[in-house]
C-alpha cells in the first residue's frame, strides 16, 4: 500500500511540474515519504530553470565520501536514479554488494572513466544542492569545521527545506553558545522565506539560550516576520509551552497583536491557560487580549478555559467579569457565567460584579436561562 502511495504521489508531482512549466521558466519541488518498516526514505525531486531540466530520485541511505567526489556507502536496498537534460544514470548496488553505475540505460559498472567521473560528481553536487544526504553532510561539516562550515553550506543549497535540514542539525546541537545561537538564528532570518521552514525551526530553538538580548531580539524578529497566523501561533505555543521565565510568556501574549485570525489567537491564549500560570501583570495582558479578539465564539471558549483551569483570587474575578461584560452574544455570555458561578467565591464583592455583568444580558430567554441555575 505504502509503494502504491508513493507512485501515486509521485506522478502528482510530475503533473504539478508539467503544469508549472507551462506557467513559469521556473520551478522546484520535493516530496519524502517512508517506505518501509525501518524508516528508509524516498525522496524525489523535479528542478528546472531557464538552463536545466533536473530529476532525482532516492530510495535507501547512501553517503557521499569526505571529498565529495564518489559515494562512501550505499545501504542494501538503496538507489538513486537522477536525469539532467537528457542524461540518465542509475546508482545501486550489484548481488556482491558493490556499488555500480548505470549510464544512460546501459550495462551498469563500478569503475569509471574520465568522462564518467566527470559526470558522476555533477551527480553528486545536484544531490547535495537540493538536500540529499543533508543530514550526514552536515554531520561530517561539523566534525571538520564546526557551526560557521555548516552555515556557509546553508547558503549554496537551494530551497528552504533543503537548508532547513543543515539549520535544525545545528539546533540540536547541545551546548550551543549565546553567540552561536545568534549566528543560526541570523541565517533562519537571511536564508528562508517559507514560513513552514522558518516556524518549524523557531519552534526547535532552546528558549534558555533566548536570555541573551540579541538572540533574542533576531528570533522575536523573525517570529514577527513569519507571515502565516496558522505557523505564527503554532510558535507562540510552543513557547508558552516550554517558557522558562515569566518575561518570555509576556514576549508571548505581547505577540498577540500580530496574530489577525481569531481563531489562532484562541489558540494560543487557550495554550497560555493550560501550560502556564497567568498572575500578576500577565493576567491584565491575557484579558486585555481576549477583549481585543472579535468573534464572541472564540471568547467564550477562552473564557470557560481560564474558569476551568485557573484559581483566580477575588480581584481577578471582578476583573474577568468587566470583560466578559463586553461580550455582544447573550447566549455566549450566557453560557460564561453559568461556568462562573459554579467556580467563583462567595464573597459580595464578586456577587455584585457577577450581578452587573448579568444585568447587560437584553434577550429575556438568555436570562432567564442563567438565574435558574444560580437558584
Amino acid at each position: 500500500m505504502k509503494k502504491v502511495i508513493l507512485v501515486l504521489s509521485v506522478n502528482l508531482l510530475i503533473a504539478i511540474y508539467s503544469f508549472g512549466q507551462s506557467k513559469q521558466s521556473h520551478s522546484t519541488s520535493s516530496v519524502s515519504i517512508s517506505d518501509d518498516k525501518d524508516g528508509d526514505n524516498t525522496m524525489f525531486t523535479i528542478y528546472s530553470d531557464d538552463e536545466h531540466s533536473l530529476e532525482i530520485k532516492q530510495s535507501g541511505s547512501f553517503r557521499i565520501s569526505d571529498d565529495e567526489m564518489s559515494f562512501a556507502s550505499l545501504g542494501d536496498k538503496s538507489s538513486i536514479s537522477y536525469k539532467k537534460d537528457g542524461e540518465r544514470i542509475k546508482i545501486q548496488k550489484n548481488e556482491d554488494g558493490i556499488i555500480t553505475y548505470k549510464f544512460n540505460g546501459g550495462v551498469a559498472k563500478s569503475i569509471l572513466n574520465i568522462e564518467e567521473q566527470k559526470f558522476l560528481s555533477i551527480v553528486i553536487k545536484d544531490l547535495i544542492a537540493h538536500g540529499f544526504g543533508a543530514e550526514d553532510r552536515a554531520e561530517r561539516l561539523y566534525k571538520n569545521g564546526g557551526i560557521k562550515s555548516v552555515l556557509n553550506a546553508v547558503e549554496l543549497v537551494k530551497g528552504d527545506y533543503a537548508k532547513s535540514i543543515y539549520l535544525a542539525f545545528l539546533l540540536k546541537k547541545v551546548g550551543l553558545t549565546k553567540s552561536e545561537t545568534t549566528e543560526i538564528l541570523k541565517e533562519i532570518a537571511n536564508s528562508l522565506s517559507s514560513d513552514y521552514e522558518k516556524a518549524k525551526l523557531l519552534k526547535r530553538v532552546d528558549l534558555k539560550l533566548l536570555q541573551d538580548a540579541e538572540a533574542a531580539q533576531i528570533f522575536y524578529t523573525t517570529l514577527k516576520g513569519v507571515n502565516s497566523d496558522y505557523e505564527k501561533s503554532n510558535v507562540i505555543q510552543s513557547i508558552v509551552k516550554n517558557a522558562s521565565s515569566s518575561n518570555q510568556l509576556s514576549e508571548a501574549l505581547g505577540f498577540m497583536n500580530e496574530i489577525s485570525s481569531d481563531y489562532e489567537k484562541s489558540n494560543v491564549l487557550k495554550s497560555i491557560i493550560s501550560h502556564q500560570m497567568s498572575d500578576g501583570a500577565n493576567f491584565d495582558k491575557l484579558l486585555t487580549s481576549i477583549d481585543v479578539i472579535n468573534s464572541d465564539y472564540e471568547k467564550a471558549g477562552i473564557f470557560k478555559r481560564l474558569i476551568k483551569h485557573k484559581s483566580l483570587s477575588e480581584t481577578q474575578w471582578i476583573d474577568l467579569f468587566k470583560v466578559i461584560k463586553k461580550v455582544d452574544s447573550d447566549y455566549e455570555k450566557a453560557n460564561v457565567l453559568q461556568r462562573a458561578v459554579e467556580k467563583m467565591p462567595n464573597s459580595d464583592q464578586v456577587r455584585k460584579a457577577f450581578s452587573d455583568c448579568a444585568k447587560t444580558i437584553d434577550s429575556d430567554h438568555e436570562y432567564g436561562r442563567l438565574m435558574k441555575t444560580i437558584q
